[in-house]
């Protein structure tokens, strides 16, 4: 199973102690989808205390990146303030600011120094479930390439990045020495979050 990287510039709310079973939230603050849809389904999730399991929520930004960051992030918690795309949706359905408080513990992703690009590109590799097989000369080569990928970006998330996330909201569920059981991306429902705890509760 491959591990999960977290590199965490600031712990913004709460203390996230991980369980037996941890289930992960990656969001922007800057997401129509994440606001409405995603985040309180694992509010309502951790309210409940149906499942005994660590509940924790990423801040990051791959786009945006004026909105998804630290500031933000702290005015949604503490103020429920919404910016840009998810301010326009929320209005739509009446609301001008977040109806509903987030509890749960959340962590702001940290951001890539000009300095890490090697060592990300490195633990990207490392990632890939065939690294093992390959000779040092194709592991070289390989995060060379992705050197060259990483370069071309202008702002980049560690914890983003490095678990190669496809966008938000991204889930993880991962086993408390970060081995990730299953993870999955985009619209989900209680019912589909639930089956999947049943089966790894198991």
């Amino acid at each position: 199973m491959p591990t999960l990287h977290l590199s965490i510039s600031e712990n913004v709310q709460g203390e996230f102690i991980p369980k037996d079973l941890n289930l992960m939230i990656v969001f922007q603050v800057n997401c129509p989808g994440c606001i409405a849809s995603a985040l309180p389904l694992i509010q309502n999730l951790y309210e409940s205390n149906s499942y005994d399991i660590g509940i924790v929520g990423l801040s990051t930004a791959f786009q945006y990146y004026n909105y998804n960051n630290i500031e933000n992030t702290r005015l949604l918690l503490n103020e429920g303030h919404l910016v840009d795309h998810s301010l326009s949706f929320m209005k739509q359905h009446g609301h001008e600011k977040l109806p509903y408080k987030i509890t749960f513990p959340i962590l702001m992703d940290a951001k890539m120094k000009p300095d890490q690009l090697q060592e990300t590109a490195n633990a990207i590799l490392q990632q890939h479930e065939s690294y093992h097989d390959l000779s040092e000369v194709e592991k070289s080569a390989a995060a060379l390439r992705i050197v060259a990928q990483l370069k071309k970006q202008s702002d980049l998330y560690l914890t983003f990045t490095i678990n190669q996330f496809r966008g938000s909201p991204s889930f993880v569920l991962f086993d408390k020495d970060y081995k990730i059981v299953e993870q999955w991306f985009g619209h989900t429902s209680m019912e589909d979050i639930e089956q999947r705890l049943a089966q790894h509760s198991a």
